[in-house]
C-alpha cells in the first residue's frame, strides 16, 4: 500500500498551524454572531412593517387591539345613546 504521510511539521509550522486554526474558529464565531444580529434586525424589521398597535385597559393585565378598544367604545357610546333617547 503506498500511503502517503506528509512530512512532520516543525514547531514554528505547528505554531502558524495552531494561529490559523485560532483565527478562523474566531472569525467563524464573528460570522455566527453577525447572523445572529441579522435574523433579529430582520424580525424586527419586519414587525414595523405590520405594527399593531395595543392597548392596556386600566385595572387589566392583557393588551388588546386598538381596533378591539375602539369597537368596544363605539358600542358603550351607542348603549348610553340609546339609554338617554328611550328614557
Amino acid at each position: 500500500m503506498d500511503l502517503k504521510q506528509e512530512p512532520p511539521l516543525d514547531s514554528q509550522e505547528e505554531m502558524q498551524r495552531a494561529d490559523k486554526q485560532l483565527t478562523i474558529k474566531q472569525l467563524s464565531e464573528q460570522l455566527q454572531q453577525l447572523s445572529d444580529r441579522l435574523t433579529h434586525l430582520e424580525q424586527r424589521t419586519s414587525r414595523l412593517e405590520a405594527p399593531q398597535l395595543m392597548y392596556k385597559r386600566p385595572m387589566s393585565e392583557t393588551h388588546e387591539k386598538i381596533s378591539e378598544t375602539l369597537d368596544y367604545l363605539h358600542n358603550s357610546v351607542e348603549e348610553l345613546i340609546n339609554g338617554i333617547t328611550t328614557d
